[in-house]
């Protein structure tokens, strides 16, 4: 039985980066769902958030963090089982297209948020509740993705037992010969 040809690099940024994109957004889209959201008052010297709903902040960065973990894990398992071939470069794709889905997580979660208080609060009279918009405080989250991506990659590659793509390439000739000792 023939063996299927090995992806190329190319082939394997491609469609990482695909993966990373559709898993980032996704990511993104979940934050923004999850996420409590967290109220501001107006007061006269701009908008204050309460203790109470300064807590819930954590659940901002708790909720990015546990998003990014999974799907870094999930990008990692599914993206270096597919390129175990290449496990050199499915590893160095896999942390670069951790830090794009990232990123993406980032700008789309945002983005569905609610805007700028600044923008929003102009005409509000004092002491009237705003939404504070969805941001991240925790910038050490976005190293999720690639982290998980890394180490799910490393446990895939000790279960698959795959030795072939780390072993030196030998031709035909020199598998069916018998070596002699020196």
């Amino acid at each position: 039985m023939r063996k299927a040809p090995i992806a190329g690099p190319a082939r394997v940024l491609v469609e990482l980066l695909l993966a990373a994109v559709v898993l980032g957004l996704t990511a993104g889209l979940l934050w923004w769902v999850l996420t409590p959201e967290i109220q501001g008052e107006i007061a006269p010297t701009g908008v204050v958030v309460s203790n109470a709903e300064s807590r819930r902040q954590f659940g901002v960065a708790g909720w990015f963090a546990m998003l990014a973990a999974a799907g870094g894990l999930l990008l990692g398992s599914v993206g270096f089982i597919r390129h175990r071939r290449r496990p050199v470069t499915a590893l160095v794709v896999l942390v670069f297209a951790g830090l794009v889905a990232a990123a993406l997580q980032w700008w789309f979660g945002t983005l569905l948020g609610p805007g700028p208080v600044a923008d929003r609060s102009a005409g509000l009279p004092t002491g009237a509740t705003i939404s504070m918009p969805l941001d991240l405080n925790a910038y050490a989250a976005l190293f999720l993705w690639p982290i998980g991506a890394v180490i799910s990659s490393l446990v895939v590659a000790v279960f698959l037992d795959d030795h072939e793509p780390w072993s030196a390439r030998l031709s035909r000739r020199e598998r069916s010969e018998p070596s002699l000792p020196p």
